[in-house]
């Protein structure tokens, strides 16, 4: 779950939970992107994670993200962000779906592989630092003995969604970025029900034991 999160929703069948979506301001999270649209970083929607359980109606989860718009709208945010995880094969179908517009791939950052395939990502590296009272030199040079690895994450595919429609500045901006749609290949599938903007540290962790290295 992405840091700061603190708007919540969701879609309810009587007392049961179909779906959620947890939103953040940017200013924390993105800072840098909410320079580049020239707002407010407490004015930028960031869509941190989007989830619907596997009985949900066809559709609960385009609704989800369109009534959550509609708040975020009513609190006076005028833009909505949210990424799509090219490392999981994800395309954003759902936010195709809910027209947000797509402006291209994201910057990359440093993520650790563990040699059995375990990730973690920067913010995470730093929270195990943290809590094992290292510094990060430290602990690079203790994952490297460990046979960790370093490197890139794929870029993640980037969706916005103009909640206040008349600030002709922002708006003209937006469709200065404007890109087509990403497709996928022949028999590929998307996990639409799910918006993963940051994997693996995210959010603040827990302390985490050496021993998780091994």
């Amino acid at each position: 779950m992405a840091s700061a999160v603190n708007r919540f929703y969701g879609i309810f069948f009587g007392v049961y939970c179909a779906g959620v979506t947890t939103f953040a301001s940017a200013g924390y999270n993105l800072p840098s992107l909410a320079k580049t649209f020239g707002i407010d970083g407490g004015k930028l929607a960031y869509l941190g994670r989007g989830a619907n359980v596997h009985w949900s109606p066809k559709g609960a989860n385009s609704k989800l993200i369109g009534w959550s718009l509609k708040y975020e709208k009513k609190l006076g945010n005028k833009l909505a962000i949210a990424f799509s995880d090219t490392d999981a094969g994800e395309i954003g179908t759902v936010y195709q779906a809910t027209n947000w517009i797509y402006i291209g791939t994201g910057s990359t950052w440093n993520q650790w592989i563990s040699p059995r395939g375990k990730i973690w990502s920067f913010n995470r590296f730093t929270s195990w630092c943290k809590g094992n009272r290292m510094s990060t030199t430290e602990g690079k040079n203790l994952l490297i003995n460990k046979r960790w690895k370093l490197q890139k994450t794929n870029p993640k595919h980037r969706y916005v969604f103009i909640l206040d429609d008349s600030d002709d500045r922002l708006v003209g901006l937006v469709e200065s970025m404007r890109k087509p749609y990403p497709k996928r290949g022949a028999g590929e599938t998307d996990n639409a029900a799910q918006s993963n903007v940051q994997t693996g540290g995210a959010s603040p962790t827990a302390p985490l034991l050496e021993s998780e290295v091994t």
